[in-house]
């Protein structure tokens, strides 16, 4: 067994969910990734943004698509479903050790080589990937979709990435290119450790304090700002905040809180009260390799800039797109929702946070939603109930669940939770 580690966060829809995976860079090649064209100097692709995350959606082995998340925050692509991996009858290598959150519980990863992945135009042939024994991820809980894996950096790290949002497109830059354009950009220095990139911003307080924080660019977070409480002694709690549970991952719930930040410097912009997901472990690395880091910044603050990852020379290029000043929104219910079961419409609450609108109510975890307002259960999804749960303040919500064999009817007012 070999074991080194990575750390990865991924924000639920209504918080954050933290997943630490321990695996081995000594056992992987260091295999090439994604080849742009020799005729060409950038490849372009689409993706989805289902839910704060960006999904793109490969050819496995020539034959099987699959759908991954793009994860800037990942050091190594990993494939959760091991059973469609198995129809392609590999020779498994070598096992590595993952540990869930708490660090306690040991869980499997078992690397897999010679794979072949197309990404539209784009192929990475012969590359070294790690199979999860079991679905540890179980994304669709997190999206509402099937999700098989993370494509991480290894396939890209060798080019200039641009992602567009707006566009809903990514493309991959040979470096040096004429073709990339950097007019409006702003520009800053990254560290490009162990595949990852870090950004120093300046942070302001809910107390008026100002900090330097080093932050993880990582596109595998719906998150828009994590920050541990541990990692620095001026991190200090805003007043109103939500105590709890911020997520779950592989080994447990996390503990932290959910507030705001007054102020993030970040391509050359002030976002104002951004919501911030505050966790409490003791842990401040982002591996056993000794990479320090604050926390990560995640795809709601991204989303709204052009986003230019220059990992040859370790720069990031930030353009602001028009809606770069729009407000943070959290839920304003106090409703936790994940997706269970063969089906993709059915949703169910998870968790319900004390003295919320949605407890006040009635509502209870493992009440299944049949329709929201005017929206039935087969026409749902994670986007649709966000954005409703997310709504002006002192909308009434009409929810009817399924209660075991009952149907129950439900209403309360949206109420600012932070």
């Amino acid at each position: 067994m070999f074991t080194t580690v990575f750390d990865k966060f991924i924000s639920k829809i209504f918080f954050t969910a933290l997943l630490v995976i321990l695996v081995g860079n000594s056992g992987l090649a260091q295999s090439y990734g994604f080849i742009i064209n020799e005729r060409t100097e950038k490849e372009t692709f689409s993706f989805e943004y289902i839910n704060g995350f960006i999904v793109v959606e490969l050819l496995y082995n020539h034959t099987f698509p699959m759908k991954f998340l793009f994860d800037t925050g990942a050091s190594n692509t990993i494939v959760s479903n091991k059973t469609i991996v198995d129809l392609f009858g590999p020779t498994y290598g070598r096992t590595f050790t993952i540990y869930g959150a708490d660090l306690s519980k040991p869980l499997y990863a078992h690397l897999v080589k010679g794979v072949h992945l197309r990404l539209e135009n784009t192929t990475a042939p012969n590359q070294d990937i790690l199979v999860l024994e079991e679905d540890y991820f179980n994304f669709k809980r997190l999206t509402g979709r099937e999700i098989h894996g993370i494509l991480g950096a290894d396939m890209f790290r060798n080019h200039v990435v641009k992602i567009n949002y707006q566009r809903r497109t990514i493309q991959f830059y040979k470096k040096g290119s004429d073709k990339l354009k950097t007019n409006g950009f702003e520009k800053s220095k990254i560290a490009v450790q162990k595949s990852k990139p870090y950004i120093v911003s300046d942070i302001t307080l809910a107390n008026e304090s100002e900090t330097k924080l080093k932050l993880l660019v990582d596109t595998g977070a719906s998150a828009a700002l994590l920050l541990n409480t541990k990692s620095d002694t001026s991190l200090v709690l805003p007043e109103q905040i939500i105590p709890g549970n911020v997520g779950f991952g592989i080994g447990g719930l996390m503990e932290g809180y959910v507030g705001r930040v007054k102020d993030l410097e970040i391509g050359g912009k002030n976002l104002e009260n951004v919501i911030c997901h505050f966790q409490k472990n003791e842990k401040s690395l982002d591996s056993l390799n000794l990479v320090f880091r604050h926390g990560l910044v995640g795809n709601y603050v991204l989303d709204r800039f052009e986003v230019i990852l220059d990992y040859p020379n370790q720069m990031i290029y930030l353009k602001p797109t028009k809606k770069w000043k729009r407000k943070f929104d959290y839920d304003k219910s106090g409703i936790t929702v994940i997706a269970i079961g063969i089906e993709e419409q059915t949703y169910y609450i998870q968790g319900i946070l004390k003295g919320s609108p949605a407890e006040k109510a009635g509502l209870k975890p493992g009440d299944v939603i049949h329709k929201i307002n005017s929206m039935p259960r087969l026409l749902l999804s994670y986007d649709g109930i966000t954005k409703i749960l997310k709504g002006k303040t002192g909308k009434k919500i009409k929810l009817k669940v399924k209660r075991g064999e009952q149907i129950l009817k439900f209403e309360f007012r949206l109420k600012d939770l932070i």
